[in-house]
């Protein structure tokens, strides 16, 4: 979606018909993420490019998604659940609780705060706190942190997160300098998606992540070719 838009790839047209249909997928996902970031995106292109018509076509199309949600005749509630309901923090039963279940990430981290414990200790530590802490859910099916930050204070200690986040640091001191904005906002977007998910944890997490890493050091090799060959000029 941020490529499409954002690179001259396609024509206009194709490009807010590709808007459209991803934004489609995004919503069959469920994947909150995922859709509040498109929808910045979407709002940035925009606004850049003064296409105002479109903003009123998309918030038509927000407007509609909405109603869908909330009139949707499931007799579940999942969608109503999934995208409302478990936003209320204050309902134990609805609110999604992922973020309470930090506390048991947290408490672990604890034990060894500047290295970790380590691998796959971490997962029995964390199951023995979800116990103590009541999550039934948590504790049948043996959750991670759900937030990759976490899992790697938690694995690795501060140690380790430092290191994760001067990966971070250094790809996007490259993106700043060069000016490659599409690539700022996907990783943007996958540090988003660490606050809620372990993403590296699953091997669909570290595909995602290699080839977002591949792009920007391809632009990086490419960038200091430019720059050897202008100097040697």
């Amino acid at each position: 979606l941020t490529h499409s838009l954002f690179k001259n790839y396609f024509s206009n047209n194709l490009k807010f018909t590709l808007l459209f249909v991803l934004c489609f997928f995004l919503i069959q996902l469920l994947a909150r993420n995922s859709f509040i970031v498109a929808i910045f995106v979407i709002l940035c292109f925009i606004i850049v490019n003064k296409l105002y018509k479109l903003l009123f076509g998309f918030l038509v199309f927000l407007s509609i998604t909405m109603a869908i949600v909330l009139t949707h005749p499931d007799q579940y509630n999942y969608l109503r659940k999934k995208l409302i309901y478990s936003l209320n923090f204050s309902n134990e039963k609805s609110k999604d609780k992922r973020f309470t279940r930090l506390k048991a990430s947290y408490i672990v981290f604890q034990k060894s705060p500047i290295f970790g414990v380590g691998p796959e200790n971490d997962n029995v530590l964390r199951k023995i706190e979800y116990k103590l802490l009541e999550d039934e859910v948590a504790y049948k099916k043996n959750y991670n942190s759900h937030n990759q930050f976490f899992e790697y204070l938690v694995t690795s200690g501060i140690i380790g997160l430092i290191c994760f986040l001067l990966v971070f640091y250094y790809l996007f001191s490259f993106l700043i300098k060069n000016k490659e904005y599409s690539y700022i906002i996907l990783l943007l977007a996958f540090m988003i998606a660490c606050l809620t998910e372990s993403v590296l944890e699953r091997t669909l997490g570290i595909k995602y992540f290699s080839i977002l890493i591949s792009l920007i050091l391809y632009k990086t090799l490419t960038a200091i070719e430019i720059r050897q060959k202008t100097d040697k000029d």
